[in-house]
């Protein structure tokens, strides 16, 4: 499922990105993203991921900026979803191992780069928090699921 953002939300996503990343600065929340650099135009992208996968669905993004550490970004369904992006087009969903006690329910992966996105898929909690999925990509140890083991979206997950 392939997302575009407008200007306004590009531009919603930068305010959004830039401010959360001030506010979780001054509070000394680190950045944890398994990534080579923590540059603030990843976490703008992660913020853009965010709001493409909110307008795939129709459901409404937080745009708190409160200083937080891991969480849920939006309830898809009744249930909360951490989305996760990666530039790479066959990019795996990683999620930290220490994201298991932040108690989300789902984890979906969107590919691409500000501002053109693709929902890859999404997994359970308890499809991600396995051993057997705990891989080091190159930056540190994740749990770590390939595109082909996600669950697609189909007309259903639609609003």
């Amino acid at each position: 499922m392939k997302v575009t953002l407008d200007i306004g939300e590009i531009e919603m996503a930068k305010a959004i990105a830039r401010t959360r990343s001030s506010n979780n600065r001054m509070a000394g929340v680190v950045c944890r993203m398994r990534s080579p650099s923590n540059t603030s135009e990843e976490e703008i992208n992660g913020m853009g991921a965010e709001l493409a996968y909110c307008k795939a669905f129709n459901i409404y993004p937080d745009f708190s900026v409160t200083p937080r550490k891991g969480g849920h970004d939006c309830v898809h369904h009744g249930k909360t979803v951490d989305v996760k992006v990666t530039p790479h087009i066959n990019g795996h969903l990683l999620v930290l191992p220490h994201k298991e006690e932040h108690g989300v329910e789902m984890y979906a992966l969107v590919v691409g780069w500000m501002p053109n996105y693709t929902i890859a898929g999404y997994a359970t909690r308890d499809e991600v928090f396995i051993d057997d999925n705990l891989k080091d990509m190159g930056h540190g140890v994740s749990h770590a699921i390939s595109q082909e083991e996600l669950h697609e979206y189909d007309d259903r997950h639609k609003h």
